[in-house]
């Protein structure tokens, strides 16, 4: 239940939620709520009458008083999916709105914005998201070819199957070809295109132990090699990789909705249903399954008006550094040091992290028109000075020098006019490669122009 402000002058609520007492109390659902607004009274007391119509709109001082908090009580009485709020609404021209989403389904999402129901067409929306409050870190992580990742534990190998269970979705069945990796909290896998000829448990000490993954419980992997069965309890492996299988991404549906949870799982699916406190995911394989809605942290559409980068695989990642030895590959989704990507105090789930110099290369589908793009230095680096450059087909098309902490963060766009590679490139700048790292944040592959104008996603 959610406050909003009204611009009509009405309140109005279900008969059913709240309880009038004489002509000046209220109890319920809604005193509940305003409790947490007013006090911690028992009940709210209004001075004079109230007035309940039929029709649930409520007059006198209870309206004014209610106008006078600035809010808007919407039930959707009746219906089978109940408004649920404060979510951040992207759409297709990388405006944000906030909204009271109401409802999904195949003629788009139903929101409400400032006290006005409005239908987004699924051609226009890209994503929905907010903030939910992050359960205890989960254990493990299993990562699969295309992006998707479940927490949870493992259960065992059967049938070519990792069996796996999630704290929400129950146990779930894997194939094997599938998985990239499992690895503990907060350590990063291997990347998807990296290949790898067997199977790698990387131990919390630095040790590895190779070989083919023999057996998987929760508490142990067996792991053969040399005609001999090496047991490594499970709490000593920081990540276990599994060898590369040439299995590509599978094609994405006609129509995709990727699902993000508070405890960092994602999974997609073919379609959603938002029902009264669930949401209602339909995996391209698989029976349907519903989600505890307040679990729920991010909605996108994967198939849609835009194709982020993120998602996709480059076919070049180069990094070389200037002065070390070792080299930070691009990060997709984090910070080439593996922390959320944050400008001020909002989070971009769909950017790249790299250091210079850096160098990244994707084949271009023609159905695609445009490329966007903002970028910014990781933080508050006082040393960090790159050059940035975008080509098509080797030519560049925007170079930008003496990027630094203080260069302010707007979007690049340009055509493609049919060219068939784009090219990443962030070069050392005046201080060499000292503290160079940049983010690319939310590039993306858009089948329409943006409005020329069009500022940085806000909440």
């Amino acid at each position: 239940m959610r406050f909003m402000s009204n611009a009509f002058g009405r309140v109005r609520f279900s008969a059913a939620v709240i309880r009038l007492f004489g002509a000046n109390e209220i109890t319920g659902a809604l005193t509940r709520t305003l409790h947490e607004r007013v006090g911690p009274q028992r009940r709210v007391r209004f001075s004079g009458p109230v007035t309940l119509f039929s029709s649930g709109e409520v007059t006198g001082p209870l309206k004014r008083t209610l106008q006078g908090l600035s809010v808007l009580l919407v039930l959707l009485v009746g219906s089978s999916s109940f408004a649920q709020d404060d979510w951040t609404l992207t759409t297709a021209d990388f405006q944000s709105h906030r909204v009271t989403l109401s409802a999904v389904s195949d003629s788009g999402i139903q929101v409400i914005e400032s006290g006005k129901a409005a239908t987004i067409p699924l051609d226009q929306f890209l994503d929905l998201d907010r903030m939910v409050t992050a359960p205890a870190s989960p254990s493990m992580i299993v990562y699969l070819i295309g992006g998707d990742r479940l927490t949870g534990m493992p259960l065992g190998i059967k049938d070519e199957q990792l069996q796996w269970k999630q704290p929400l979705l129950g146990e779930v069945k894997l194939p094997l070809k599938r998985i990239v990796a499992i690895a503990k909290a907060g350590q990063n896998p291997p990347r998807e295109d990296e290949a790898r000829t067997e199977d790698v448990a990387t131990l919390a000490n630095g040790d590895t132990v190779h070989g083919i993954v023999a057996t998987l419980t929760s508490d142990t992997a067996t792991i053969s090699a040399n005609g001999q069965d090496v047991p490594v309890p499970l709490s000593s492996i920081n990540v276990l990789s599994f060898a590369s299988t040439g299995e590509a991404k599978p094609p994405p549906p006609a129509r995709g909705f990727r699902v993000s949870l508070a405890d960092g799982s994602a999974f997609t699916g073919t379609k959603i249903e938002l029902q009264k406190d669930s949401l209602r995911l339909t995996p391209g394989t698989g029976d349907a399954r519903s989600i505890p809605l307040p679990s729920v942290a991010r909605i996108e559409q994967t198939n849609g008006p835009v194709s982020w980068l993120v998602s996709r695989t480059p076919t070049e990642n180069v990094q070389i550094p200037y002065f070390a030895s070792q080299t930070q590959p691009a990060k997709m989704g984090l910070s080439v040091d593996g922390q959320p990507i944050r400008v001020g105090d909002k989070t971009y789930p769909h950017s790249i992290g790299v250091h210079s110099y850096s160098r990244l290369v994707y084949a271009l589908d023609p159905a695609y028109k445009t490329f966007r793009t903002e970028f910014a230095i990781d933080g508050n680096l006082p040393y960090a000075n790159v050059t940035i450059r975008i080509k098509l087909d080797a030519k560049v098309v925007h170079e930008q020098k003496d990027v630094t902490t203080n260069t302010p963060l707007k979007p690049v766009v340009l055509e493609l006019n049919g060219a068939k590679q784009l090219t990443l490139e962030v070069d050392y700048g005046k201080t060499y490669d000292v503290q160079d790292r940049l983010n690319w944040i939310e590039p993306a592959l858009l089948k329409t122009a943006p409005p020329a104008s069009t500022p940085s996603t806000q909440p």
